[in-house]
C-alpha cells in the first residue's frame, strides 16, 4: 500500500509510530523499508 500511496521512508515511520515494537518488531520495518527503496 505504502507504494502505491507514493509514501516513502519517512512517511512509513511516522505510521510505524503508531504500532509498538512487539506488534511491528525494528527488523519487518527495516525489511519493509529495504523493499520500498527497491521498488524506487
Amino acid at each position: 500500500m505504502a507504494r502505491v500511496w507514493g509514501l516513502d521512508e519517512g512517511d512509513v515511520g511516522v505510521i510505524f509510530r503508531d504500532f509498538t515494537e512487539s506488534a511491528v518488531p525494528p527488523s519487518y520495518r527495516a525489511a519493509l523499508v529495504e523493499r520500498l527503496e527497491e521498488l524506487g
